[in-house]
């Protein structure tokens, strides 16, 4: 997907429980200040600290498992 030069994908990692799976990915608009869920972008365990590769291709988490 390409983004325009106002829009930008974010990622949350989140513990994962009943009401989380994982990763989550949203789009977010510079000129509204506006964010829309895009939904679940991985399913993982804990995704407690993503880094995007600086190409922009390759989404890294660390996950926190026992």
């Amino acid at each position: 997907m390409v983004e325009s030069a106002a829009t930008h994908l974010l990622y949350v990692g989140t513990y994962t429980g009943p009401k989380s799976e994982g990763i989550y990915a949203f789009r977010y608009n510079d000129v509204t200040g506006t964010t829309e869920t895009l939904g679940l972008a991985a399913k993982c365990d804990n995704p407690s600290f993503l880094a995007i590769h600086p190409n922009g291709r390759f989404l890294y988490a660390v996950n926190e498992t026992g």
